[in-house]
């Protein structure tokens, strides 16, 4: 059983004994919502989704680990791609990416009022992260 803590950890159990079998900690935090994960397989393949700050992170479902052929070593950033500084955009996902097919539909919160970047949803590869 997988679950997300509202200091955006995320956590698998054993859902018979309650045993913890792993723990993700991102390494940053936020005051930003939390609201779950996403979990996606194909055949062997597998993935859980969980946000933190600013990234995205696929998670190997048995590990807890990182996959490193996702994105950047793991996660994508949600500042980058939207036509302006990374660094100079508030991005926060503040609830789970939708997966459709093959897709990760995510959107985010960000602010109303300049410079903030556009509100776009978009869509990455669960496999690459592109």
């Amino acid at each position: 059983m997988f679950g997300y803590t509202t200091s955006q950890h995320a956590f698998a159990v054993d859902a018979a004994t309650g045993d913890l079998l792993w723990r993700f900690d991102p390494g940053q935090s936020s005051g930003q919502p939390a609201r779950g994960l996403s979990y996606w397989s194909e055949g062997d393949e597998a993935r859980l989704f969980v946000s933190s700050v600013t990234q995205v992170f696929a998670l190997d479902p048995v590990t807890g680990q990182p996959i490193a052929s996702f994105g950047n070593g793991g996660s994508i950033d949600l500042r980058e791609n939207l036509g302006r500084d990374p660094d100079e955009n508030a991005t926060f996902p503040t609830s789970p990416g939708v997966i459709f097919g093959d897709l990760l539909i995510v959107g985010f919160r960000t602010a109303e009022n300049p410079p903030a970047p556009p509100g776009d949803i978009r869509a990455y590869d669960v496999r690459t992260g592109a």
